[in-house]
């Protein structure tokens, strides 16, 4: 039987508390022994991590409660929370250790390191390797942003117990001690791991563009359908690792009746769910391709746009004659005058269709599309 996520999780963070509090005991001992500011900033190291893997437990656990009325959508979003929290741990963790390490400087203190020392730091270096490739491997296996950033800090703790190393062999063959300057070093790597932790989750929390993986996947499913035309305007809404709400707008011919189509939306709903976990809700486009006129609008506009790098395409034409009108909607890219684009394609598409009005649409590219996947 196949352990759940959160099982998963939840015994990785375990092991990852009993290793590392094992390992800071150690370090705390010898580093106190040896008189090791870097040593003992390593063992600190080693006891946030295990502070760390405990938030994950607690951020698991509340992230897997049952969604309620007030929180349709489940609490998935405590793990982003969770890894901010170990974010800022570590981050003011590193800064602390970096402050003891410069009084270390300014007013040095005796060291004294042991071939024994010199083992233990071998042994825990080896240990963290191992511990933090498992972890970041479970993540990537269960995307638990927690667990990532635990592995990834277990490996960067690997490197700084290697600067600690370097200390103590330096100070073994010459008696000449870099060790509070060492200490300086590994709060810089721990630093700038808690900073990276909280970049990450800040951008999850903000909104980023869907897995471009996940994204292409949908866009090929609902693309392989005879019945549905191009999908446009993929939005995905992450609400935690397990659970995602989604929409895409699809071009259907104006003569199809909702009996041909929606039989064919169901079976790509239920598809999309089973392989992504989003439930993905569709909006429509009546398209008329065989229109004369629709095909030389689409002329005019493959012209238009062609020598345009910041419009990405076009899609939802359509014209109706009655009122003479025509729509559609401009997929423009980010970080340009994307209303003056707009304004000038539409200009001269009324040059090219004087007798109708004129209205289109911005749009933007909020997960992979089309006209990405065909790059």
């Amino acid at each position: 039987m196949t352990e759940s996520r959160e099982k998963t999780i939840l015994r990785t963070s375990g092991i990852g508390i009993a290793v590392n509090l094992m390992l800071g005991v150690l370090k705390v001992i010898f580093g106190l022994l040896a008189g090791s500011v870097a040593l003992i900033s390593d063992a600190v190291n080693n006891i946030t991590d295990s502070s760390s893997s405990l938030i994950t437990i607690i951020g698991t656990k509340i992230a897997g409660r049952d969604a309620t009325a007030a929180h349709p959508f489940g609490f998935g979003r405590i793990e982003y929370l969770t890894s901010m929290i170990i974010g800022i741990i570590v981050t003011v963790t590193g800064f602390e250790t970096f402050i003891t390490s410069i009084k270390q400087i300014i007013h040095p203190s005796e060291v004294s390191y042991s071939l024994v020392t010199v083992v233990v730091i071998i042994v825990t270096m080896i240990a963290k390797i191992i511990l933090g490739t498992y972890t970041e491997n479970v993540g990537k296996k269960v995307d638990s942003g927690a667990l990532k950033a635990s592995g990834a800090d277990s490996k960067n703790d690997a490197l700084i117990s290697l600067v600690t190393l370097i200390s103590a062999g330096i100070f073994l063959i010459s008696h000449f001690s870099i060790d509070a300057w060492a200490g300086a070093l590994i709060s810089v790597f721990i630093i700038k791991t808690g900073v990276e932790v909280l970049l990450e989750t800040l951008s999850k929390l903000l909104g980023e563009k869907a897995d471009e993986q996940m994204a292409a996947g949908i866009i090929k499913m609902i693309s392989e359908s005879e019945v549905i035309g191009d999908p446009h305007d993929l939005v995905i809404n992450n609400y935690g690792p397990e659970m995602h709400t989604g929409s895409v707008n699809v071009e259907i011919d104006a003569g199809l009746t909702i009996d041909d189509v929606y039989p064919v939306i169901r079976d790509i709903q239920a598809n999309v769910y089973a392989k992504y976990k989003v439930f993905l809700v569709f909006g429509f486009y009546a398209v008329n391709s065989k229109d004369p006129d629709v095909i030389r609008l689409t002329e005019a506009l493959q012209r238009i746009t062609g020598g345009i790098d910041e419009v990405a395409g076009f899609h939802g034409i359509y014209i109706d004659h009655k009122n003479k009108a025509i729509s559609l909607d401009i997929t423009i890219k980010f970080g340009c005058d994307r209303k003056g684009i707009c304004n000038s394609v539409v200009q001269q598409i009324r040059g090219e269709f004087p007798d109708y009005i004129v209205s289109a649409n911005i749009d933007s590219i909020f997960a992979a599309d089309e006209y990405e996947i065909g790059e």
